[in-house]
Formats: C-alpha cells, sequence, structure tokens
C-alpha cells in the first residue's frame, strides 16, 4: 500500500488505497513527445540529468508505475536512473534496465515501483549505455495521483 507520512488513521489509508486501486493512470510528458535521455561518450557512465516532470507540475501526492521506453538510437544495454529533487539535489528513486541488438529491441513500458512523492515533486533521469557512445533514448512516466 502507498505510504503518506501524515495520513495516520485506518480511515485515510483505506481512502489512499482506494485511489491508488481506482484514480485514472496519468502520463507525463502529457500531450507531447518523449523526453530524450543522452549517455555520455563512456560505457556504463550516466549522462547529465534530465528534467522529465517540472517542479510544481503535480500538486498531489503521486508515483510512478510504468516507465515508457521508445526510441532507442542503438544496440547495446541500457540502465535508466529516475529522480526526484531540484536540479543539483537529486536524490535517486527507481532504476531500470532495457536493451537493444539487431533481431530485438526491449522498448515498451517497463514497471517501476517507489515511495509516494510529495505534491510539486521534480523528476528528473539520466541513462548509460554499455556502447561507450552518446546514445538516446526517449522516456515517458505513467504516473497515479493520491
Amino acid at each position: 500500500m502507498p505510504y503518506i507520512a501524515d495520513q495516520k488513521t485506518i480511515a485515510d489509508r483505506v481512502h489512499i488505497l482506494e485511489e491508488h486501486n481506482h484514480s485514472p493512470q496519468l502520463v507525463a510528458p502529457a500531450g507531447a513527445s518523449s523526453i530524450t535521455l543522452t549517455c555520455t561518450a563512456s560505457a556504463w557512465t550516466h549522462g547529465g540529468k534530465t528534467q522529465i516532470i517540472a517542479a510544481g507540475a503535480i500538486s498531489d501526492h503521486f508515483d510512478i508505475h510504468w516507465v515508457l521506453i521508445d526510441g532507442i538510437s542503438a544496440n547495446g544495454q541500457y540502465e535508466i536512473i529516475l529522480y526526484s529533487g531540484l536540479a543539483a539535489a537529486e536524490v535517486e528513486i527507481a532504476r531500470l534496465a532495457t536493451a537493444r541488438n539487431s533481431n530485438f529491441t526491449a522498448e515498451g513500458a517497463l514497471p517501476t515501483q517507489m515511495r509516494v512523492q510529495e505534491p510539486g515533486t521534480r523528476i528528473s533521469g539520466s541513462v548509460a549505455s554499455s556502447t561507450g557512445n552518446a546514445d538516446t533514448l526517449g522516456v515517458k512516466l505513467f504516473y497515479h495521483e493520491y
């Protein structure tokens, strides 16, 4: 069950569970292309952090359940990290992996799990690859509000 610190009574917890199970899934960025994450030109070294959800954009508690990966630019293995917090003060909240080769690409929605985020939390991401090139991929986030 999702945990929100100021929700202490059983009724509060039931409400959170109800919201978790029955609130609509939302997408970020909505009505826009995926956010491109870029690797550094060094294998397994994460590129710079790129904003996916701006601070203040989500006004309720929320958590991310799925990450859409698309547009993988080159064959290789990839590791994506999601962060919460303002620029230069980000904290890792989730880590995912995907791959592409000449016969298969693992583009699509990957499940993830994390703590419930506070209203207004900024989310960013970074990516590293096995190739040692400045490869790219796109991400969109599927989330629930509470």
